[in-house]
């Protein structure tokens, strides 16, 4: 079976593509033996979205997201803290992602359980860049595109993650 590589033109087409319709691109990375670990970014430039396909380690699963919804976007302060808190009020089961979006080209990302949590996990980084979403569904074959970063030897070989 042939794996779609993350370094093939088609893909980096399908990205830039939707950066270019969308103006961002949220990606989601899994990296192989690492207990689950992941990773989710959202890139608003062409050179970012080069860069980290360029950084990825080997066998690094790579999805690429069509679309994803917004809950809030912003600075982190007292402002942001009260429209969230309005909007989590008429929360529905739809879980949550939060991503800090920190310099250096770092992300941040966590998983959104309780207000007390989110608060918490907002004090603690004021003034930062972060967006809340729906989380999206990485497993959907329909709503994104998956590809892996090749071996050193420029073939695809998926790891456990």
């Amino acid at each position: 079976m042939e794996f779609e590589k993350a370094t093939d033109l088609e893909f980096i087409n399908a990205g830039l593509d939707i950066l270019a319709n969308k103006g961002e691109l949220l990606i989601c990375i899994r990296h192989a033996y690492a207990a689950g670990d992941k990773n989710f970014k959202i890139i608003r430039a062409k050179t970012d979205f080069l860069e980290l396909l360029k950084k990825g380690r080997e066998k690094d699963s790579v999805i690429l997201f069509f679309e994803f919804q917004y809950i809030i976007h912003g600075l982190s302060d007292k402002n942001l803290i009260q429209e969230l808190r309005k909007k989590w009020n008429k929360k529905s089961d739809t879980p949550w992602l939060g991503i800090w979006e920190l310099n250096d080209f770092r992300h941040d990302w966590f998983y959104i359980d309780t207000w007390d949590e989110l608060e918490n996990e907002i004090a603690d980084r004021l003034g930062h860049k972060l967006s809340i979403i729906v989380e999206p569904d990485w497993t959907s074959e329909h709503g994104t595109i998956n590809a892996y970063i090749p071996d050193n030897d420029g073939h695809v070989r998926p790891g456990v993650y």
